[in-house]
């Protein structure tokens, strides 16, 4: 299993058994010929594939001595070079003579033969060297500089003649051919076919074969395979991979990660494993599986995995389709919630072929597949689908195809604005009263309330049904005083409120909901107007009071009764804040007194008769029915609402009050507010 943040390095397999693509029969075959091949004459084995394809894993099968059948250390020893190491031709040369002349040494015991051994490699590279470069060309080698008296064939036939009498086979690897230059690939087959390709030896060469055709250059354009053949007595392809296979492969590593992270998709109600079919070998596999290693632990409660992971294929493996996606936000969320009309689709076809141009890899046809799975709107390209009613399960599972969502899939942090969906996960999941409460005002000053309450909107279902009433409670006791700003007239505050009251009463009966909100109003202790206006909503829903002539089609929670018993709270709670002098501070004041008058309109009167005997008390309740104040020409101009306060006040006795103390009023704001009064509601009668 996976560790949580240990990242899979990329190297190759070392031992027969850790294979896990069924190559354990192909290893042994290669082991096979080699073990067969008893000729002198030196032997090159190309094994092609495409980088990841596990070449040098399959290599190391080969060697794996734990294995039965094994190629005995006393009948084949091994030498491998890497060219990476160097660069220029005499380096690269100079390196790998010295490694074949040490390896020589040390496998013989004799004095003798180890110093003459020394000897005929040390003669060969310096008449190599002073011939200055060599070069290959289809017809042969050549040098920079003339052979001199003694030929470089002649020094060769001696170390042919010395390696002819090994008693065993060498084997040489030179691995990553298709990773050097173009240059470094020819300096590698002028030792295999002409400098090296001495008795005994066995060369194994693994490279991409399209990779090495283009690295030989103008070579290439004419006879390239014809060359290869050339130098290659055995051309050995490297089974492909089976994509089911390296599918598995990463749904077992991802799965491991999951585990780790403990991260539970088994919520998800759909399956993307048919889109991971672009893996094509476990390189990228490893590069994938890092990727999410990475990534996953920053983004796992911020995100929908699912989506995530897909969307971090395509920033991999199609990195420009992943960028269009990015820089296209509003044609992937919103533009095909609809099947777009005649006029329209042409454009949006248009645009979707333009992107998909941008693909390097994949199919278009797989392709289209993944983009579908991250964003379901795309399927109004060929059906006309409504998905609007999709958006709120979109948002709560945190979709990509969710407009609101879709950021920070791209941004790896959370909005300024945001409330982490881990902070978010402590507040729904706790019973304590007291801390949700602290919780949800401390990111009411940080300015995350409107995130607060759409995350909670669309998560109601995950708090236990016995907390319900904490949240009911919450809204009712601060929902008034919440920092929220939803930019829009008709979805404002209130309404986001009235929606998480919604929200969290539909997950509970009748009795459940009475009780709850029975609770939730006796507990709240610093608002009012949110508690009285979802009430007055019921008012309206079993069309009680002012709004019996009202038609509602919606289904009633709460019966007359409980309503009637729930009214009398809140109206205690009214007449508390009324005495306490608080009544008029309250947010909405107009909407609270309205509904006072109707559930308890005899102690609403007392409250009247009262205020109109305080000057100052007075002022503040004409100040509730203002609609609208305006500065023309430096004069202020108040709107007031008449037509509400005539039908809960007596507006004359308030009129003739004002008029009788006006000219006593010091403050200058309340002057002006009762002059506009006394006006505006003179040309009003």
């Amino acid at each position: 299993m996976t560790n949580q943040n240990e990242l899979k390095n990329d190297l190759p397999i070392t031992r027969f058994d850790d294979d896990n693509l069924d190559r354990q029969k192909f290893a042994l075959q290669i082991r096979r010929i080699i073990k067969n091949y008893n000729q002198k004459d030196c032997l090159t084995l190309g094994i092609m594939g495409s980088w990841g394809s596990g070449k040098t894993s399959l290599i190391n099968m080969v060697f794996d001595q734990n294995d039965e059948n094994i190629l005995t250390e006393k009948d084949y020893k091994v030498m491998r070079f890497n060219p990476w190491n160097f660069s220029k031709q005499q380096d690269l040369y100079y390196q790998f003579f010295e490694q074949l002349r040490e390896i020589l040494i040390s496998n013989e015991n004799d004095e003798g033969k180890r110093k003459h051994a020394k000897n005929i490699i040390n003669r060969y590279w310096e008449k190599i060297r002073y011939n200055g470069t060599v070069s290959l060309s289809y017809s042969g080698i050549s040098y920079s500089k003339p052979l001199g008296e003694k030929t470089l064939e002649v020094h060769k036939k001696e170390i042919n003649k010395t390696l002819r009498y090994l008693g065993y086979k060498l084997i040489i690897i030179i691995d990553d051919l298709d990773r050097l230059t173009d240059d470094e690939v020819q300096q590698i087959f002028i030792l295999v076919k002409a400098l090296a390709d001495f008795p005994n030896i066995i060369y194994i060469l693994p490279f991409d074969r399209n990779i090495i055709l283009n690295s030989m250059g103008d070579m290439q354009k004419d006879y390239g395979e014809e060359f290869l053949d050339k130098i290659i007595q055995l051309h050995i392809d490297l089974p492909k991979i089976p994509k089911s296979k390296v599918r598995n492969l990463f749904k077992k590593e991802l799965e491991d990660l999951l585990k780790n992270e403990k991260i539970d998709l088994s919520s998800e109600n759909r399956s993307f494993w048919s889109t991971l079919l672009f893996l094509t070998n476990i390189r990228e596999v490893n590069r994938y599986i890092n990727s999410l290693t990475f990534y996953l632990p920053l983004m796992k409660d911020e995100v929908n995995i699912l989506d995530y992971t897909l969307l971090t294929g395509l920033q991999l493996f199609e990195n420009k389709i992943y960028h269009e996606i990015k820089n296209n936000k509003t044609f992937f969320t919103k533009s095909l919630m609809k099947k777009p009309d005649r006029e329209r689709l042409p454009t949006y076809q248009e645009h979707f072929k333009n992107i998909l141009d941008e693909k390097e890899t994949l199919s278009e046809e797989l392709l289209i597949e993944i983009l579908k799975v991250l964003f379901p709107q795309l399927e109004n390209f060929d059906r006309n689908w409504d998905m609007a009613n999709q958006v709120p399960d979109w948002d709560s599972k945190l979709r990509v195809c969710s407009y609101k969502m879709f950021d920070r899939y791209f941004e790896l942090t959370i909005g300024e604005n945001e409330m982490s969906n881990v902070a978010f996960e402590i507040i729904i999941q706790s019973d304590n009263y007291e801390f949700i409460k602290q919780e949800v005002l401390s990111n009411d000053n940080d300015g995350k309330s409107e995130n607060f309450l759409e995350k909670l909107k669309t998560n109601v279902q995950k708090i236990d049904s016995k907390n319900i009433k904490l949240f009911l409670r919450l809204l009712f006791d601060i929902g008034d005083n919440l920092n929220v700003d939803t930019g829009d007239f008709i979805f404002s505050k209130n309404t986001l409120l009235l929606q998480n009251i919604g929200a969290l009463s539909k997950q509970l009966n009748n009795q459940e909901l009475y009780e709850s909100m029975d609770y939730a109003i006796k507990n709240a202790e610093d608002c009012l107007y949110l508690l009285v206006d979802d009430l007055s909503i019921h008012d309206k829903i079993n069309q009680r009071y002012r709004f019996k002539n009202n038609k509602s089609n919606s289904k009633k929670e709460l019966t007359n009764d409980q309503l009637d018993k729930l009214e009398n709270e809140a109206c205690i709670k009214i007449k508390q804040w009324a005495d306490n002098g608080k009544i008029f501070e309250v947010y909405r004041a107009i909407e609270v007194i309205y509904n006072w008058y109707y559930w308890d309109n005899e102690e609403y009167l007392r409250f009247i008769e009262k205020t109109l005997e305080n000057d100052t008390e007075l002022i503040k309740l004409i100040i509730i029915f203002i609609n609208e104040i305006s500065n023309e020409n430096d004069t202020v101009n108040c709107e007031f609402n008449f037509s509400i306060m005539e039908e809960i006040c007596p507006i004359d006795k308030i009129y003739n009050r004002i008029h009788s103390i006006i000219s006593k009023i010091e403050d200058t704001d309340h002057k002006i507010v009762c002059e506009n009064f006394i006006e505006k509601y003179t040309q009003k009668i």
